[in-house]
């Protein structure tokens, strides 16, 4: 009895298998994420949508993002300059403190006793001495000078004694002429003492207001 022999060919039914493993459109959707879906379905050339960018302008205008303003700043008061008096008058510092205080902005201090204008010159920062030629211990000048190496010498801190105006009576003789030609002597009153010579004198030191 003889074989016989079927030769099988193989069919190629690769598509129908992929469709059926692929499924409808509608089974594929139902399948996949719906991102990943619609990020395989989207065309490429849509442009997406830029990002939101947040600007004070697009906020609520209730909403005040900007830096708010400094408040605004006082101008630092100017130093007060201080005059020290030293006269045995007390007509003649009264007059010389009602002055500078009602016509400047400057401190008096005044006091007839010697040693305790010393003290205070060496403890304060004055710009002006006014001293009376004539003092019941000393000459004006020679105070002037005890002062003036106390600071040169660093009695308390080192500094150049201040400007001086010195107080003449009007029947005293006239002051030496070293003196009236010292760098430092801004001026010699003779009495009466008249205001407008007082300030004019010593504008350059003690500014009138």
């Amino acid at each position: 009895m003889s074989k016989k022999w079927t030769t099988l060919r193989k069919v190629d039914s690769s598509e129908p298998e992929n469709a059926a493993k692929e499924g409808t459109p509608s089974e594929v959707s139902s399948r996949i994420p719906r991102r990943r879906h619609l990020a395989r379905t989207q065309p490429a050339d849509i442009e997406q949508p830029p990002e939101l960018e947040i600007t004070a302008n697009s906020m609520s205008p209730l909403v005040d993002l900007a830096a708010p303003e400094p408040a605004p700043v006082r101008p630092l008061q100017m130093a007060e300059p201080r005059i020290l008096v030293v006269h045995d008058a007390a007509a003649t510092f009264r007059l010389i403190e009602e002055t500078f205080e009602n016509f400047t902005k400057a401190r008096v201090d005044s006091t007839p006793d010697v040693l305790t204008a010393f003290e205070m010159a060496i403890r304060r920062d004055y710009q002006l001495f006014i001293i009376a030629m004539t003092l019941p211990e000393m000459s004006g000048s020679l105070f002037y000078e005890f002062v003036a190496r106390a600071y040169a010498t660093g009695l308390n801190i080192k500094k150049i004694a201040p400007a001086v105006v010195f107080i003449r009576e009007k029947n005293s003789p006239q002051p030496p002429e070293d003196l009236i030609r010292d760098v430092r002597v801004k001026a010699i009153w003779t009495k009466p003492l008249n205001i407008e010579r007082m300030l004019e004198s010593v504008s350059s030191i003690i500014k009138r207001t």
